[in-house]
């Protein structure tokens, strides 16, 4: 994270691929990672959300108020989990 250069340009990678295959989040097993992801996406390009693999367990196993950890993201998820019913 204190390479920024490095960094930036891993997440571009990551990003611009993620939208070439058509991907809708990306989803990170990392919280370093989910960070860097969503701090340094390209501002000219549409942000693709990055979610903690913890918080869709939260989903999954229907923990109280789990759709509140997502109001913290810079990059908000909820229209996109919305749009699946969740």
């Amino acid at each position: 994270m204190n390479k920024k250069a490095i960094a930036s340009k891993l997440v571009h990678d990551i990003s611009d691929m993620a939208r070439k295959v058509g991907a809708e989040a990306i989803i990170t097993a990392c919280p370093l990672c989910q960070s860097n992801l969503e701090t340094r996406q390209d501002n000219k390009k549409k942000k693709i959300p990055i979610i903690y693999f913890t918080e869709l367990m939260g989903l999954a196993m229907d923990i109280p108020d789990s759709r509140l950890w997502f109001k913290k993201h810079l990059i908000s998820p909820l229209n996109l989990l919305a749009s699946y019913g969740l």
